[in-house]
């Protein structure tokens, strides 16, 4: 519906400055005064603690120059609010790095909901072993996957689907259902994140591994 998740700066590559005021004001006012630079179209928000008055404005562009980004944000700040503007550090990621983090976050949370299954099944069914079968048969499924050159995506689906299946052979009942209940969890945060639109940034990815951890 949505053209999936909304990745931000991590994920998609682009620019973040991240900036410090002397007074409070809203994301609304900040991304006024950058209206003409670079960083009219960034998200604006608030970091750090209350009464710091600093801010992340995030561009979410992959093609964007660096080179002199942080002191047009300046002096744009500074002209449109009338007040002292620090520039605490201008970061760019690249696409070819985003990529890579996209990758490396989707398998922290496959491997979370793998472990978590073979702890279940072996703490709670005392079948250590057949939970250390189950484990050794998805990297081994995994592994052949990627040799034939799968995407990161479709590799994990298809390492979910033998999963399910290792557990209905063998009996794993504990495993199966916190596997299912997982994969539900974590598709509905998921799914909640691009139905309305909100930045996917790695802090997302660290609410998403304490989701699978704390169920």
């Amino acid at each position: 519906m949505r053209g999936g998740p909304n990745y931000g700066v991590d994920f998609a590559g682009g620019i973040v400055v991240q900036v410090k005021l002397e007074k409070k004001h809203t994301p609304a006012e900040i991304r006024e005064a950058l209206a003409g630079t670079e960083l009219e179209d960034s998200m604006i928000q608030e970091f750090g603690e209350t009464g710091a008055f600093e801010y992340l404005i995030r561009l979410t562009n992959p093609d964007i120059q660096i080179a002199g980004v942080g002191d047009n944000a300046q002096k744009a700040l500074a002209a449109k609010l009338g007040e002292k503007v620090d520039i605490r550090q201008v970061e760019m990621v690249g696409p070819q790095v985003g990529e890579e983090l996209r990758k490396k976050a989707l398998y922290a949370i496959f491997y979370a909901m793998l472990l978590m299954a073979v702890y279940i099944s072996g703490r709670f069914e005392q079948k250590w072993l057949m939970s250390a079968i189950m484990a050794g048969s998805l990297i081994a499924a995994s592994s052949f996957a990627a040799v034939l050159g799968v995407g990161v995506l479709w590799l994990i689906f298809i390492a979910l689907g033998v999963s399910i299946a290792l557990c209905w052979f063998i009996k794993l009942k504990y495993a199966l259902g916190a596997i299912v209940s997982l994969m539900h969890d974590v598709f509905v945060v998921i799914g909640a994140f691009a139905l309305t639109n909100r930045e996917v940034s790695l802090s997302t990815v660290a609410a998403l591994l304490t989701v699978v951890g704390i169920r």
